[in-house]
């Protein structure tokens, strides 16, 4: 999708209820529930380079290489807690050298019913990308992909009785038009399991963590993760992601979470293949703001 964001899914954040009691002499304790509102993404990817060893090419990712890219996210909400605006700072290296930097505003707009109904995104005052969404009860049935004010594609979703996409139809503009069908599938857990457009396709594994993105309009993880390809804006993952697998690949993408003690994410280290330093593929940090209601 040229050079512009590749952002394929939507996102909101869950709040967690604790209960505390407090006594006139005793030292006040926290009651009411505690909310988390994520402030900024930090992630950081580190390439994966051929060594020579006799005749033999080894690829490996080793954690005190440079990295390829430093990126973060920064969040601002408006009154209500909605997401009002992103900014996308991304910082590109070449042996260890800053080769160029890119800086991108990414704003939502919401209809009356508060669904997101365009996410624009721009660098230096021009808008490189627009995504335009239209709803049938409540679902988004089609999305429309602009870059560079050109049409770079459209997709048609089809839902189960489960509110659950099962189908869809894309239509690409980019190079040479054509006409994809992908299916997905779902496990008893309603967490998507796979995608295929008959070639090609992608399988996820889950952890029981909690989705860091639940509260905003559309879940960062396609955002970071670019290699994930049509999973809808508006698609919530419903846990954080153990791995996936592309069958482009040899080797799954492994993620290990480090929790706070309410079960949301904090650092997330992904892996090529097996958890071991030399596999390390990048590195997610995550900030909230926490505020307590009576």
């Amino acid at each position: 999708m040229n050079n512009t964001l590749k952002l394929t899914a939507i996102s909101s954040l869950l709040f967690l209820f604790i209960s505390c009691t407090s006594d006139d002499n005793q030292k006040e304790e926290p009651t009411g529930k505690k909310n988390y509102l994520l402030t900024r993404v930090n992630y950081t990817a580190y390439p994966s380079a051929p060594i020579q060893t006799g005749d033999f090419t080894l690829n490996y990712t080793p954690e005190y290489r440079e990295p390829e890219f430093v990126a973060l996210f920064d969040l601002t909400y408006d009154n209500d807690k909605q997401v009002k605006e992103l900014l996308l700072k991304k910082d590109m290296y070449e042996n260890g050298l800053l080769v160029a930097r890119h800086s991108y505003t990414l704003k939502p707009k919401y209809n009356t019913f508060q669904q997101m109904e365009t996410l624009t995104v721009s660098s230096e005052a021009h808008t490189t990308s627009e995504y335009s969404f239209s709803y049938e009860n409540e679902l988004v049935k089609n999305l429309q992909v602009l870059d560079n004010a050109r049409i770079s594609y459209n997709q048609h979703l089809v839902y189960n009785n489960l509110k659950q996409f099962t189908q869809a139809s894309v239509q690409t503009i980019e190079n040479e038009p054509r006409t994809m069908e992908l299916a997905y599938t779902y496990n008893s857990a309603n967490q998507l399991i796979n995608l295929t457009d008959g070639n090609n396709e992608i399988d996820f594994s889950y952890d029981t963590g909690k989705n860091p993105f639940d509260a905003l309009p559309f879940d960062l993880t396609t955002l970071i993760l670019d290699n994930i390809y049509f999973v809808p804006l508006t698609y919530k993952f419903a846990n954080t992601l153990a791995s996936y697998t592309l069958s482009t690949e040899e080797s799954p993408f492994i993620f290990e979470h480090t929790y706070n003690e309410d079960n949301y994410i904090t650092h997330t280290k992904i892996y090529r293949g097996s958890k071991v330093r030399d596999k390390h593929y990048m590195l997610i940090v995550y900030q909230y703001e926490v505020t307590k209601q009576d």
